[in-house]
């Protein structure tokens, strides 16, 4: 597609927004917390971001951090955990391992109770814990689906895939919704690359209603959520075409929009308006509402973009500059093409996350992927970054212009 053509039937000016790397970013405040060197490492935030959980394959106990004071936590642990979900109101925290669930009290940390499972789970690839409301807790793999309350241990619901199914990429919507893409069991973990099966299915879980969303000919490969507007951009394949890039709607199981190029490395804003991706040393935004490119930020350098704010319309990117010897962590607003500020980083692409109030940027690597890396980094680190001087410069979501 030209640059600034339009594909859509509304009318927008002709033009791509073209800016220089030329910002004067403001140098964050970054925390170093120590972490078992794990072989892989996960984060979560509480949804208040006062709280933030790292856990990893080794099994050592969750810590957990205030972020404020960064106060470290341990959580107790009988076996290996797995997974940890914060409740709504922050009012409580589960941890799961292959066994069962343990859920606390928080921030005291007293057990209340532990849930078994009822069908022991080894394969924590695939494996979802989220907290549906104040107390009821979903816990998701590639073959099954619970829901519990937490405050009587009871099951409220449990539900399995097909014989013939196998779910990967599995996302929660809501107190309802999941989606996921699927394919024919038999052809698990190995023969996961027969594309041309995949489908990409919504489920109401309460009512267990399901519909595909989209499907063959039209295989999903990639897939990114806004989870609070229910719709995920897709990249499907179809041997006799090449790659598309689609924004679907996921309640009404339909597609809204699209991206006409082939980009690297895409980033879905949380209202779903904005793509960003990296292509040919640029940092480029592209508007899925009227399907064209608005802006490209000549950078001098290696950008690839790894979280997007769920808060603002800032994305987290790790940069690469020939006159700096390490990497560092950029923080462009997509709406001005700002660079907002900067830290130094993970080198590569680690495990990040934006707290859900925009404030807080945590980033961490395992042991294994330091050792893939020419960088000296401290191996078990979490980086926790406080994005607070730049927020007031930062376009919250829904500010820009329609």
């Amino acid at each position: 597609m030209a640059k600034g053509q339009n594909s859509g039937s509304t009318p927008v000016e002709d033009y791509v927004q073209t800016d220089e790397f030329s910002s004067n970013p403001v140098t964050l405040p970054t925390y170093h917390l120590e972490s078992d060197p794990s072989y892989q490492l996960w984060l979560r935030f509480s949804p208040d971001g006062k709280w933030l959980s790292c856990w990893g394959y080794s099994g050592h106990p969750t810590d957990i951090w205030n972020t404020e004071n960064r106060q470290k936590f341990s959580l107790p642990a009988e076996e290996r955990q797995w997974r940890v979900a914060f409740s709504p109101g922050n009012e409580r925290l589960a941890a799961g391992g292959p066994n069962f669930v343990s859920v606390f009290e928080w921030p005291s940390a007293r057990l209340l109770r532990r849930i078994p499972w009822r069908q022991p789970h080894e394969d924590i690839t695939e494996w979802r814990l989220e907290f549906t409301g104040p107390n009821e807790l979903l816990r998701l793999n590639s073959r099954q689906l619970w829901l519990w309350n937490t405050d009587t241990g009871a099951e409220l619901l449990s539900w399995e895939f097909g014989e013939d199914e196998y779910a990967r990429n599995i996302c929660t919507c809501g107190s309802d919704l999941i989606v996921f893409t699927t394919c024919p069991a038999q052809t698990q973990p190995e023969g996961w690359s027969d594309s041309m099966n995949r489908c990409l299915t919504a489920m109401n879980f309460r009512s267990k209603e399901r519909t595909v969303v989209c499907g063959p000919p039209l295989c999903p490969w990639e897939i990114r959520f806004a989870h609070a507007v229910r719709r995920a951009l897709v990249r499907t394949s179809d041997v006799m075409q090449p790659d598309k890039y689609e924004l679907w709607d996921l309640e009404k199981r339909s597609c809204c929009g699209k991206v006409s190029e082939k980009l690297h490395d895409m980033l879905l804003s949380a209202d779903a308006r904005y793509v960003v991706a990296r292509r040919e040393g640029a940092f480029v935004v592209w508007d899925t509402r009227y399907d064209r490119l608005s802006r490209s930020i000549e950078l001098g350098g290696a950008y690839a973009p790894i979280e997007f704010s769920p808060k603002h319309l800032v994305v987290a990117g790790i940069a690469n500059f020939v006159d700096t010897p390490l990497d560092r962590t950029l923080f462009m607003d997509v709406h001005t093409g700002a660079c907002l500020g900067e830290t130094s980083g993970h080198p590569m692409q680690p495990a990040a996350l934006f707290s859900p109030c925009g404030r807080w940027f945590a980033s961490a690597m395992s042991e294994l992927e330091h050792s893939m890396s020419w960088q000296p980094a401290p191996i078990g680190t979490v980086l926790l970054s406080d994005l607070e001087p730049i927020l007031a410069r930062a376009t919250p979501i829904g500010g820009a212009p329609a």
